[in-house]
């Protein structure tokens, strides 16, 4: 039986079933008889779908399609999008029905024959394809109208040319006026795909108070597209705000949460420079927020809760009232459990603090010992924020001690450990359980603080010398480097508190660390320590001993968003950069395809690179720096680097180190140059200019650095673009060259993948240009 099911799916039975079709489909008592025949098309489909190679059916299909049966001729529709690239040739015999498909009584069929003609992604057939797709922008039916206006952006991803050749962008913008609503959305999106690299679709008055006005009609998808569409719209003053957010506020409680949160990031956007405003906003979209947190969609759940923490930051008080909603349910997923524990851990407040943390000690208890440890060290955050609830907080992490499971006492005595820098007499009372803390705990971490209080209060435990003993005398088997280090510096305290109990535990722990410790960092400790000791005790006692000899630990509540970010991410509200927490530069590179070839202008930096782009992949052979017919001249001259430079410009080129032989390819370094921020920019005046790329490229081909595109010869302004790529640390260096050939002026923009790499190559810059290329300053 096994045998027989392993062979059913074989390359032999595969060719078999095609072979099947081809003969079903050819058949003529088959397409005698309709319900047979679609039968086997529907098998055709259905083995497509299954990722069988059918493209050998392609005329059969074709044939298939001159029918007045709907769901047949969607079916063949479907099969001759899905296989027209294969075959371009055979796909041209499928124009004439589909045109003529396109002309037919039902606008049914209009509509999908319009569809299918611009979904074959052939341009030698965009010829055959624009005729009908201009009639159906003007068809009396509302459908055909939708499927033209998407078919111009999918002609435009073919042949750019398409839209300017046939005006489809004032065509589109008449139907911004249609009478149907989703035709006015698919224009919108439309506008907004072709003119992206202008910026996308711009709002004027007359146009946004048109579509709010009609804004109810639209779906959920068309109102969120709107409103979203709304943040481009430049106000004409305060009161037409405040008429804006007046015709969007009931859009606030929208079943769709879409377009809750659309309008949400709307309001932020308004009021982002009106302080005055910004409690009154927030408090606003409060109740819309928490509708949605009581949602039974995970997900949903999820990005709310994101969108809310990142609100907090801004007025970390919001939502001190509604604690409750932030409480787990039994049937949140870990995701879910998590974000909310961070957010009541921030709302925690003198007036809910008991039940937060009772809600927290519920957590301790979890089967996720993940959610379990950050539970309790939430617990130890609210503390270190709310010093009036700091002795009951610490009374709860005490409560845990007396569990004796290993994770959680482990967790607690490293919170306890940080809480004692801050609340040393009320979390004293841990002393008395260290002993038996210690049989329980096995993890680095806690075992850690352990020997840390030990050392640290020793003398207030009678039997901490010997408690520590046995650490020291299994210090051979011990694994960790982290509590090796603390057990040196605990017992060296303990050793000024308690001399004659810890001298020959010292002396020991000493002589294996110095002698037969392997990790450095615990082997200089040691043989620091033992120096110490050996110059003068009493000034190892105030070194060890000394009121600065705590460990630093982080404040608690440091915000870890800068306040750059926290504007970026607030700015890019309701999209994936809330969710990953951090702009969306750093994670996505949104390139325009298709642009049109247009000559380079000063307002269109992005055009030009993209050109720039297609052009050197052509090129790129010869642009190679291992190309052995490349001749390097000596551009630098017998003095190199000016003499005015100090000594420690002249070390850090020493230190950076390039690649001999740095690989980009164009398209990585076009992504590279859009995401990457600009890390410096600087003008020099210079002695002469280069009269082709070329020499540019000699002169940095030398020195590591390699010429990726160029302007062409002969303009006022020479523009190039170079790469280089770091040694050790493989970051890149990308650098725009602008020479202004009138007045001899040079400005370089560069952007590195390392902030702190910039300066030194920016001086390495400099050094290969000195002496022929720069004037001497």
């Amino acid at each position: 039986m096994a045998s027989s099911s392993a062979t059913f799916f074989s390359e032999s039975n595969k060719k078999g079933e095609v072979s099947e079709l081809k003969k079903s489909l050819q058949s003529p008592e088959v397409q005698k008889d309709a319900a047979r025949y679609k039968k086997v098309i529907q098998k055709v489909i259905s083995c497509m779908t299954l990722g069988m190679d059918l493209s050998s059916l392609f005329m059969d299909m074709i044939k298939a399609g001159a029918t007045h049966d709907l769901v047949q001729k969607k079916l063949v529709y479907l099969y001759i999008c899905s296989y027209a690239q294969s075959n371009p040739e055979l796909a041209l015999l499928t124009m004439n029905t589909l045109r003529k498909d396109s002309q037919d009584s039902s606008a049914m069929v209009r509509g999908l024959a319009l569809r299918s003609m611009c979904s074959l992604r052939l341009p030698d057939l965009v010829e055959y394809i624009v005729e009908p797709l201009l009639t159906g922008l003007g068809d009396k039916s509302s459908y055909v109208r939708r499927c033209a206006v998407m078919g111009c952006v999918k002609l435009y991803h073919l042949i750019p040319d398409f839209v300017e050749d046939n005006g489809i962008i004032d065509k589109l913008c008449q139907l911004l006026t249609d009478p149907d609503p989703q035709v006015v959305c698919n224009a919108i999106s439309a506008l907004d795909e072709i003119l992206a690299a202008e910026g996308g679709m711009q709002v004027n008055k007359k146009l946004a108070h048109y579509l709010l006005k009609r804004l109810k009609s639209f779906s959920g998808w068309g109102q969120s597209l709107v409103v979203e569409l709304m943040k481009r719209y430049k106000l004409c003053d305060t009161d037409e705000m405040f008429e804006i957010m007046n015709l969007l506020d009931d859009r606030l409680k929208h079943p769709n949460s879409a377009v809750v949160m659309a309008c949400i990031q709307l309001f932020i956007h308004l009021t982002k420079d009106m302080k005055e405003l910004t409690e009154h906003v927030y408090k606003r979209i409060k109740g819309p927020l928490m509708a949605i947190v009581s949602s039974s969609n995970a997900e949903l759940v999820y990005v709310c809760l994101c969108c809310i923490e990142l609100l907090l930051t801004e007025i970390p008080k919001l939502f001190d009232q509604e604690y409750r909603s932030f409480f787990s349910r039994h049937t949140d997923p870990l995701y879910i459990k998590t974000k909310k524990l961070e957010i009541l851990t921030t709302i925690a407040s003198d007036s809910n603090v008991e039940e937060v943390v009772t809600e927290l000690s519920a957590h301790v208890h979890d089967v996720d010992i993940n959610i379990s440890k950050k539970s309790i060290k939430a617990i130890g955050e609210i503390t270190m924020c709310l010093p009036e609830a700091s002795e009951y907080c610490i009374s709860v992490l005490l409560t845990f001690l007396s569990w004796d499971i290993e994770y959680i006492t482990s967790q607690t005595l490293v919170v306890i450990r940080d809480l004692l820098l801050k609340y040393e007499k009320s979390a004293i009372a841990v002393l008395p359980e260290i002993a038996e803390c210690l049989e329980v705990v096995q993890d680095s971490k806690g075992l850690s603080a352990i020997i840390w209080i030990l050392g640290e209060y020793g003398e207030s435990i009678p039997d901490s010398p010997y408690m520590l003993e046995p650490l020291v005398d299994k210090i051979e088997s011990e694994q960790s480097a982290e509590v090796k280090l603390q057990l040196l510096t605990a017992t060296m305290k303990l050793f000024f508190k308690k001399p004659p109990e810890c001298q020959d535990m010292l002396g020991r722990l000493l002589k294996f660390c110095v002698d037969e410790e392997t990790h450095m960092d615990v082997h200089d400790r040691a043989l620091l320590y033992y120096r110490l000791l050996k110059t003068n005790t009493k000034e190892a006692e105030r070194v060890v001993c000394g009121s600065d000899s705590k460990p630093v630990t982080y404040p608690w509540n440091v915000i870890t968003n800068t306040q750059h970010s926290k504007d970026s991410l607030l700015k890019e509200f309701n999209t994936l950069s809330v969710i990953y927490g951090q702009p969306s530069v750093h994670f996505i590179s949104q390139t325009i395809p298709y642009i049109k070839g247009i000559p380079y202008t000063e307002k269109e930096p992005e055009e030009e690179m993209h050109n720039y782009m297609e052009e050197v992949e052509a090129k790129a052979p010869d642009l190679s720096p291992s190309d052995p017919h490349v001749v390097v001249g000596n551009l630098l001259g017998e003095g190199g680097l000016s003499e005015h430079h100090d000594e420690d410009k002249e070390k850090e080129v020493e230190i950076l180190e390039l690649n001999d032989h740095p690989v980009l390819t164009p398209a990585q370094f076009e992504q590279k140059w859009k995401t990457l921020p600009e890390g410096s920019c600087w003008d020099e005046p210079m002695a002469r200019v280069p009269s082709t790329p070329e020499e540019f490229q000699k002169l940095f081909s030398k020195n590591k650095i390699v010429l990726m595109a160029s302007s062409p010869p002969g303009q006022s302004l020479q523009r190039y673009f170079f790469y280089a790529q770091q040694a050790l640390g493989q970051s890149f260096f990308l650098v725009e060259a602008v020479i202004d050939v009138t007045n001899k002026q040079l400005n370089v923009v560069t952007k590195v993948d390392d902030w702190s790499l910039i300066q030194q190559f920016d001086v390495y810059l400099k050094t290969c240009l000195a002496g022929e290329w720069l004037k001497a300053q």
